[in-house]
């Protein structure tokens, strides 16, 4: 069986461009119907006045007035039980959890070549005799990072190259060279480089992208990788966003614990931009869903406030 690394080079070699560099291989070619309520008043078939059942009916009419109070109130109380239980959610997702903005426009955008790499992938699924293993989510996390580790193990051998990064602020030389950590900046609507962050030195980077790169085939420990939206040649768009999300447990211990310091080690970095990405953690805030009933419930309260 090939190794994650050996089935990356051999099936989307030819997809990731600076990969291909390195290995010299040649470039492939009807709504429900709602149901009615019956009336609970019925008019009584006699010309005088039934007492007797018009008494049965306003009993009936007010068991069924509590009963439509008791299922509101545990509807809310059910609702509040979400919230809770999303809030938990939430700050879990954050512990585990990141955000990649790939750029559309970017000359060095990998979107093209990720999305030849999912054709590449979908269609060695259809032949039996594959020897592809890896999953559609490990296959793309690790072509990424695999042209990530080739691009920045090649910058730094072209001083060219090199001088562009640091006219952009990209890196920075010195006594102590590296790639350096942005912020985004509203006044000025760009990134500029964070105050009193050391820059990511390329060893490191080198190094983290080694580990995640094996880290990440580790059975359970890549719970989720995938963009927002379906993955196309062309975007009308600004960035398309990729959600990311790894185990918090897993039974080689390290596994969670390298995955988080390394994938952090990524964020806001300028070395991503490499391949026209910015990464950074994911928030601890309610899902869109729990936004609406949040809402729902607070116009509900407010409601009953004034009929109060």
């Amino acid at each position: 069986m090939l190794s994650a690394d050996e089935q990356i080079s051999s099936f989307f070699g030819g997809a990731l461009p600076s990969v291909r560099a390195d290995l010299g291989v040649r470039q492939a070619s009807s709504s429900p119907q709602q149901e009615t309520r019956k009336s609970k008043w019925q008019k009584p078939s006699g010309k005088g006045p039934d007492w007797t059942d018009n008494q049965g009916q306003a009993s009936g009419y007010q068991q069924w007035q509590k009963k439509d109070e008791d299922v509101k109130e545990l509807t809310n109380i059910m609702g509040r039980l979400l919230l809770r239980l999303e809030d938990e959610a939430s700050f879990r997702r954050a512990e585990g959890s990141w955000i990649m903005f790939h750029e559309t426009q970017s000359k060095s955008s990998i979107l093209a070549n990720l999305f030849e790499c999912a054709k590449i992938w979908k269609d060695q699924q259809k032949d039996e005799k594959t020897k592809l293993t890896l999953g559609l989510r490990h296959t793309l996390l690790l072509c990424l990072l695999t042209e990530l580790e080739s691009r920045a193990s090649r910058v730094t051998q072209n001083q060219e190259l090199m001088e562009v990064m640091r006219k952009d602020g990209w890196y920075v030389g010195g006594d102590r060279p590296g790639w350096v950590y942005t912020r985004w900046d509203p006044n000025t609507k760009k990134e500029v480089p964070q105050e009193g962050v050391e820059p990511l030195d390329q060893a490191s980077l080198l190094n983290s992208l080694k580990i995640l790169k094996q880290r990440v085939t580790v059975e359970g420990a890549l719970h989720r990788f995938h963009a927002t939206r379906a993955l196309s040649e062309t975007y009308s768009t600004e960035s398309v966003a990729f959600l990311l999300t790894t185990c918090h447990r897993n039974p080689d211990t390290t596994v969670a614990e390298q995955l988080y310091i390394h994938f952090n080690r990524l964020c806001n970095c300028s070395a991503t931009r490499l391949v026209g990405m910015r990464m950074r953690p994911e928030r601890a805030q309610r899902q869109p869903l729990a936004k609406v009933l949040t809402e729902r419930l607070s116009l509900r309260d407010q409601k009953q406030w004034r009929n109060s």
